[in-house]
């Protein structure tokens, strides 16, 4: 059996992914919501 090992330079780079994607829907959210303020003019 293979033991599961998590490295470092894992964390680090799931945690980098998260906050990219975190980042990714809170753009998403505002874009949307600017979208729809800007159809109602």
């Amino acid at each position: 059996m293979m033991r599961f090992v998590i490295k470092p330079e894992k964390i680090i780079h799931m945690g980098q992914f998260v906050a990219k994607l975190e980042t990714h829907v809170i753009l998403l959210k505002i874009s949307k919501e600017y979208h729809a303020n800007f159809l109602r003019f």
